[in-house]
């Protein structure tokens, strides 16, 4: 890392970013490049083209300047290397187990996941031959006991999606990494600002853009985040062979929003605990509690 991008706080590189994808043209605002031909000087140039390579242009449907500008910032926000961009939340997790695991494999999941997450590994494994087992999302490390020698893959939420249950992510990462198996997080509650999973030993971070980054309710979109190359490589093939791409138009309106995404999260933090420190003045939310059971912190 540069002195310079030690010098930035997340929220200056989120506003203004370390990406020169336009060489001679600089803007606040990401220009909007769509395309579904590129365009080559010649036939050696396109047949030289490495897929690996994020910098070079293929195919509209993989990468444009704009798709590329929106996963870098989202790999800075996340603290990771690399991000994939999917047309939704749930296509990111597609993205994950297509990318990962195959029949006879076993996967993890809390049980306290996201349920369209739960309606997909009830479908992989009625109809694709992998094993699915849900989990206490309360486990930590005896989640060790339930790893076997096929286990590819283990989920985590924290906290859980509705039951809002936080799981020893430290704990549940370290057992995984001790048998070689691959963790992912669905993110979405912290858009990356709450909780930074590979500080805590994940593999692969899912956000669903629909929410925080996208900010307005109106574009779908995913991302799967990762530190580490051959990871990343894994879920890029995975989403190149599915046909999976997003509208650089989409790209534009996260883009948009993204510098506001921190001070957006941040107020709907303190308006969350002043309308919970609230109901719980109310007799006819907590009659029957006992005083002092229920601890609410925060500013």
């Amino acid at each position: 890392m540069t002195q310079s991008k030690l010098q930035r706080g997340l929220q200056t590189r989120i506003v203004r970013a370390e990406d020169q994808l336009t060489p001679g043209f600089e803007s606040f605002s990401m220009p909007v490049t769509r395309a579904s031909t590129v365009v080559f000087p010649d036939l050696a140039t396109m047949r030289a083209l490495d897929w690996k390579n994020d910098a070079q242009w293929r195919y509209g449907l993989h990468a444009t300047p704009t798709s590329l500008a929106l996963a870098q910032r989202l790999a800075t926000i996340e603290g990771g290397n690399h991000a994939l961009l999917q047309p939704s939340g749930l296509s990111s997790i597609s993205n994950v187990y297509f990318g990962l695991v195959k029949a006879g494999d076993d996967v993890l999941i809390p049980d306290n996941v996201y349920s369209p997450n739960r309606d997909h590994g009830d479908w992989l494994a009625r109809d694709f031959g992998i094993t699915v087992r849900y989990y206490d999302p309360m486990i930590g490390a005896g989640i060790a006991d339930l790893i076997q020698p096929n286990t590819r893959l283990i989920w985590l939420e924290a906290p859980g999606s509705v039951t809002m249950e936080v799981a020893d992510v430290p704990a549940i990462t370290a057992a995984a990494r001790a048998r070689n198996v691959v963790t992912a997080i669905d993110n979405t509650w912290s858009a990356g600002l709450g909780f930074r999973p590979f500080d805590h030993g994940v593999d692969i971070s899912v956000q669903a853009l629909t929410k925080y980054q996208s900010g307005g309710g109106d574009v779908l979109m995913g991302a799967t985040i990762t530190v580490d190359r051959e990871l990343h490589l894994k879920l890029k093939a995975a989403r190149m062979r599915m046909g999976i791409g997003v509208s650089s138009d989409d790209c534009s309106l996260i883009l948009r929003s993204l510098p506001t995404m921190q001070l957006r999260f941040e107020q709907h933090d303190r308006a969350a605990l002043g309308l919970a420190k609230w109901l719980k003045t109310r007799p006819e939310i907590f009659s029957g509690v006992a005083p002092g059971a229920i601890r609410l912190s925060g500013p």
